[in-house]
């Protein structure tokens, strides 16, 4: 994902993200 490709930009996002069970299943890239 985009995310995998940020890296740093991965533990901001999966805390925003983190609340929508659809975006994490797609972009589990910390969990």
């Amino acid at each position: 994902s985009l995310f995998k490709e940020a890296g740093l930009i991965e533990v901001e996002v999966h805390k925003d993200y983190s609340k929508n069970d659809r975006v994490v299943s797609g972009t589990r890239p910390l969990l």
